[in-house]
């Protein structure tokens, strides 16, 4: 990531972005965004990936009881609060708010407007 470190580099979210579908505890599809956007390490968030995973289980989001995020970036807020670019990073990928807005409504065969954390 531009204007990071190598040390920042490691700790950071946004790049890779993916979904995974599992149905009572065993894993039915998986896919990474950049498959369908084309855009090596893509950090977008996964509409392409999540809309892959519902169709091959023949689900809707409507379908889906629990969305999952795999980290909790917030004990690390002040190390992305070190330089501005790491810090707007945080703000705009990695926190709770910047999550909580992520455009579930968009994603295919939805008629939610957002989720919880």
């Amino acid at each position: 990531m531009a204007g990071l470190d190598e040390r920042e580099y490691r700790i950071s979210q946004g790049h890779d972005s993916a979904a995974a579908l599992v149905v009572d505890g065993v894993p039915v599809a998986a896919a990474a965004e950049e498959r369908f956007n084309r855009q090596k390490h893509s950090a977008r968030f996964p509409i392409g990936a999540i809309g892959y995973c519902l169709g091959e289980a023949g689900l809707k989001l409507d379908d889906i009881d629990l969305i999952a995020h795999s980290f909790d970036y917030a004990p690390y807020r002040r190390a992305y609060s070190i330089h501005p670019i790491t810090a707007r990073f945080y703000s705009e990928v990695c926190s709770r708010e910047a999550l909580l807005s992520w455009p579930i409504g968009t994603c295919p065969g939805s008629r939610r407007s957002g989720f919880s954390m």
